[in-house]
């Protein structure tokens, strides 16, 4: 199964890789500009630096080096100090004019006054007393402040603003319009859905309905999963939507045996089995806090699963106890009752995440719950007919590219 893991995170980052590459690009420096070929940038998904090729080999340019850089595509960055931080990055430009818009690590800036000022939804001010629209709407005072001189009812339309992509597009076009002014929309064409991948180990504990045999109701399975990552940036960058491949294998027995008394029989029948479950998870997560370098999420999801059961053994057998010393009890064989599982079946899967950026990736650590219902059958007569299902809490680490 590692092997077929193995395949598909390959695929994954080779399309990760594949995603929005240029071979061109012009560098910007004190109003002149410079062709180069575009160096391999690696698995980032934003420039810290960037690297060409020149006739000497690949020079890696910083933000303190350069003023910005522009692919063949149209893509553009502008090097800008942050404000609050004083560091210079390079910011994508979404929308240039006496206003711009800008996006770095999943967030929008608003750029004028050679500073990049951050669009957040996060309060500012850390006093109880704000309403928690005023914590969620915080952006709003940045807008107000930046996109003055125009007329009254201006205003009306920064009140109603989103912090989305078409929003503030919609904004800033307005904006400009007003003032008069020039502007140019550099990421008309720009993606909605920018690509990454995922890759994660974790340990999940899984209980069942079924009455133990004495080992316990927790089972314990590791497992590996590989998922396709997918912002959407124009419409939000607090969405992602993520699919992709698991594996677990898990151990797990029921037996049934009403209570014997002397003089009384009963059928008892139990099984000790393995299931195999190759997983086709899909997630739709929500940051809840989002800054620069880490973030908090939430997650609903919907898991297609494969599933096979490997039996281990088995007793059925009719019990007669004698109703006198030494009450021994005499047994006969019966014909086996046996788990069904359907092969496939589909679950609900909740988690909460905590993701923090080192160097060009993101690491994270995920807690979630899974609910696999109705997943297998046991048909002990017709008017007795029990579900088997599955439910498992699960911690899990990994690496975001």
């Amino acid at each position: 199964m590692v092997k077929y893991l193995l395949i598909v995170l390959g695929f994954f980052l080779s399309l990760q890789q594949s995603n929005g590459q240029n071979s061109q690009v012009k560098v910007f420096v004190n109003g002149a500009n410079q062709n180069y070929s575009l160096a391999p940038q690696g698995l980032a998904s934003t420039y810290k630096v960037l690297k060409v090729i020149t006739p000497e080999g690949i020079v890696s340019f910083s933000p303190t080096e350069i003023d910005g850089f522009e692919f063949e595509n149209g893509k553009k960055y502008s090097s800008l100090k942050e404000r609050n931080s004083g560091a210079k990055q390079f910011f994508q430009v979404l929308i240039e004019g006496a206003v711009s818009l800008g996006y770095y690590e999943s967030n929008y800036y608003l750029m004028f006054d050679e500073e990049a000022v951050l669009l957040s939804e996060d309060n500012r001010l850390a006093r109880m007393e704000q309403s928690r629209r005023e914590k969620r709407k915080s952006y709003l005072g940045v807008l107000h402040v930046a996109l003055r001189g125009c007329t009254p009812d201006f205003n009306d339309k920064i009140n109603s603003t989103s912090l989305s992509y078409p929003s503030l597009e919609k904004l800033l076009v307005s904006y400009h319009h007003c003032i008069g002014k020039n502007y140019e929309i550099i990421g008309e064409k720009e993606k909605y859905v920018d690509f990454g991948v995922s890759v994660a180990f974790g340990v999940s504990s899984f209980s069942d309905n079924m009455i133990s045999n004495g080992t316990g109701d927790q089972r314990f399975a590791f497992r590996p999963e590989v998922l396709l990552t997918m912002d959407f940036n124009k419409l939000s960058p607090r969405m992602r939507a993520e699919v992709g491949v698991g594996f677990f294998s898990v151990r797990d027995s029921w037996i049934h045996a009403p209570e014997l008394n002397p003089g009384g029989q009963r059928e008892r029948y139990e099984e000790e089995f393995r299931i195999r479950n190759i997983q086709i998870p899909g997630y739709l997560t929500y940051r809840l806090i989002q800054r620069p370098k880490q973030d908090l999420y939430f997650g609903l999801g919907l898991s297609m699963n494969f599933l096979k059961k490997e039996m281990i053994s088995e007793a059925s057998e009719y019990e007669f106890m004698q109703d006198w010393e030494p009450n021994r009890i005499i047994t006969r064989p019966r014909d086996p009752v046996l788990l069904v599982l359907d092969p496939i079946r589909f679950g609900g899967i909740v988690k909460l995440g905590f993701s923090k950026q080192i160097n060009q990736k993101w690491s994270f650590f995920e807690l979630h719950y899974e609910s696999l219902p109705k997943i297998g059958t046991l048909d002990f007569e017709a008017s007795d007919v029990r579900k088997y299902s599955m439910r498992g809490f699960s911690g899990k680490v990994g690496l975001r590219f």
